[in-house]
């Protein structure tokens, strides 16, 4: 893992649209104090409903694997 500012433009821009990358981001802006409490709260519930959803399919994928063989 490296920072954002010591990395050339191109791969930083790739770098923040990786999950990491993208928490990262938020984080940077939380501590530097550019974030409001309604920002967090969005960024909270993108979060929340990525998991969910990764979750659920992980459930059924599993299920779906031990009941074929």
């Amino acid at each position: 893992m490296f920072a954002f500012d010591i990395m050339p433009d191109s791969l930083a821009r790739i770098g923040k649209l990786t999950p990491l990358g993208w928490m990262v981001t938020r984080f940077t802006s939380i501590l530097g104090g550019a974030a409001t409490a309604s920002d967090v709260l969005v960024w909270l519930g993108i979060m929340a409903t990525v998991t969910s959803v990764l979750f659920l399919l992980s459930a059924r994928l599993l299920r779906w694997r031990f009941l074929r063989g």
